[in-house]
This record gives C-alpha cells, sequence and structure tokens, in this order.
C-alpha cells in the first residue's frame, strides 16, 4: 500500500521553532510513514515551502534532506504547486485526487476542525485524512497500511485486490526492479498450456502499466523438463503480446539450476529499487481469479541487503542469461 502524503509550510515552520530534540523525534516519527509507504507530494515552485526548509536548524535539515534523497517523492505541476500553502479544509479540496494524507502544525489544527484531543479527521466527503505532524506516526493512514501488510493475502481476496492493496504505487517510483521465484517461469508453461493467465505474466503486465520505463531482472530456476529458451521464450511470447503495454525499459531474465537457485534464492521476493516484497506463496498469489488460500505478506527496505546476498550471486552463477527483445 502506498500512502501519498504531503506537509504544509506552517508544519514546516512549527518544526523549526520548536526545541531542537522534539523536532527531530517528529521528523523520525514521518520517517515511519515515508520510508515503508509514504510518497511526498510536493510542489518544488513553492518559495514558501522552500523556505521552510531552509529555515530549519542544522541537524533537523540534514534529517530532512537525507529522507529526501533516500524516500519517494513526486513533483506537482506548476497549476498545484501551492499545496504546501492549504490553511483551511476548504483549500485541500482541489487536492483531493491528489494525496491521502495532509501534515498541518498545531496552531492550524481549528482552520482544518482537528478536535483538541484528536491527532486526526477526515475531510468531508473526501478520503484525504489531516493529521498533526507530530501525531502522523499514528494517523490512521499509516493505521491502515500496517494492518493490511500484517493480515497477509487472505484465501478468496482476487488477484486484482492483492495488487491494489499490496504492490499499486512501487513500481511507479522505482529505476529498477528485480523479480526473484524460482518456479515462475515453469509455471508460466505450465498456465499457458492450460490457457490460463499466470502470476508472472500478470504482474509484468501491471508493472509495466504503472512504469514503462522500469529496468527488470526475472531470477527463476530451471529444470530437466523445461530448457532454458523454452523458458525465457515463453516470457518472451508474454511481453510480445499484442494487449501487453508499452515497455520503454528493459527485462532481463537469469535462469540458473535448481540447486545454484536454492542456495541462493531460496526466498521469493518482488523488488523495487529498496522496496522488496515478500509473498509466501511467490507470483502465484496473482494467479487466479481469487486465492485458494492464505498468503503470508511481508514489506522491507532492504533492497541492498538482497542484492548482495541473492541476486548478485545468483547473476555471478553459470546459466543462461538473456534481454527480452522490446
Amino acid at each position: 500500500m502506498t500512502i501519498y502524503f504531503s506537509i504544509s509550510s506552517g508544519a514546516m515552520l512549527e518544526l523549526s521553532r520548536r526545541p531542537i530534540d522534539e523536532a527531530i523525534r517528529t521528523v523520525e516519527r514521518l520517517s515511519k510513514i515515508w520510508i515503508r509507504f509514504g510518497v511526498l507530494v510536493y510542489g518544488r515552485q513553492s518559495s514558501d515551502f522552500i523556505a521552510s526548509v531552509n529555515r530549519l536548524p542544522t541537524t533537523v535539515r540534514k534529517k530532512w534532506q537525507v529522507l529526501l534523497k533516500r524516500c519517494r517523492k513526486t513533483e506537482l505541476g506548476d497549476d498545484l504547486a501551492d499545496i504546501h500553502d492549504c490553511h483551511c479544509s476548504e483549500d485541500l479540496e482541489r487536492f483531493i485526487q491528489t494525496i491521502e494524507l495532509y501534515l498541518i502544525d498545531s496552531d492550524s489544527c481549528s482552520s482544518f476542525s482537528v478536535p483538541a484531543q484528536a491527532s486526526s479527521v477526515l475531510l468531508d466527503g473526501a478520503n484525504v485524512e489531516i493529521c498533526r505532524v507530530d501525531s502522523c506516526d499514528v494517523s490512521k493512514a499509516i493505521s491502515r497500511a500496517e494492518q493490511i501488510w500484517d493480515s497477509g493475502v487472505g484465501k478468496g481476496d482476487g488477484s486484482h485486490e492483492v495488487w491494489d492493496k499490496f504492490l499499486s504505487g512501487y513500481p511507479r517510483h522505482a529505476k529498477f526492479g528485480s523479480i526473484v521465484d524460482r518456479y515462475s517461469l515453469i509455471n508460466l508453461i505450465d498456465d499457458s498450456r492450460g490457457g490460463t493467465d499466470t502470476g508472472l505474466s500478470r504482474l509484468l503486465r501491471w508493472i509495466y502499466e504503472e512504469n514503462p520505463s522500469l529496468q527488470l531482472k526475472v531470477f527463476a530456476a530451471s529444470h530437466e523438463s523445461y530448457p532454458d529458451l523454452d523458458l525465457f521464450e515463453a516470457l518472451e511470447s508474454t511481453i510480445s503480446e499484442p494487449t501487453f503495454p508499452p515497455v520503454t525499459g528493459a527485462i532481463t531474465v537469469i535462469i540458473r539450476h535448481g540447486l545454484v537457485f536454492k542456495d541462493f534464492g531460496h526466498e521469493r521476493h518482488l523488488r523495487f529499487d529498496n522496496h522488496v516484497v515478500n509473498f509466501g506463496t511467490g507470483s502465484e498469489v496473482v494467479s487466479g481469479a481469487s486465492n485458494r488460500r492464505f498468503s503470508y505478506a511481508g514489506l522491507s527496505v532492504r533492497g541492498k541487503y538482497l542484492r548482495e546476498q541473492i541476486e548478485t550471486p545468483l547473476e555471478k552463477a553459470r546459466g543462461f542469461d538473456a534481454r527480452v527483445k522490446i
């Protein structure tokens, strides 16, 4: 689940006026949303917002800048660049299709109808939560996201529901990705023979609908009954279907012997830059109209570790490597 959020210039100004230890704690609370779930929606041309960032004490500003560099963000056009300058609920109505969470300072709570004893309130008639910046880590948005991941994929959950709840948004803001699932290409062949969509084909389709330029690597295991070239051509055939979304990035297939793959890639994961999603049933979690059994779901930000410990050793091992012709 991805949470699109923004923060008012007033909230940033409040941070600059607080004792440094309090301001640091607030930034650390913000990081709980931003690192795992969040995408900052910001207006680069907002002079008030830029000024409020520059006014932060050095220690606090450096922490904020680390988050800006490390975490996901998306820039608004000039017509919406004043998102940081909302002073009341009515001002937010222009952005109800843009964000799900808006962080404000304490002095503005009455203007946004946030009760004195409450951390947040929902904007009337919209799915936008208005929250005190120092309470962002207990917002309804982050509680909902944590509950979704804690609950996992339930029996009967549909493929589109799984994508929307767990994966949507992560490909959109990534440059590089990987799918590590030893049985994914074998399942692709078996399902295509049966005339059904496989989990891998659906994942690839939805990933490239979100981000046509993603640079993706697909890691899978070979099998004596499935020649490497057959596995590769099955994936290439999927990508070349007329209904497959345009791809401007690159898709590289890395196939290794099952024993090699077992040593380095026992777990199944999808990686989008540093975000890593694990499903107990791997890519098959989106293979059918609905899931026939419960599947564990996990989200982490250990992409660097997985690249070094799993993906790179798999790439260095002997096997079949080829880039899909786009």
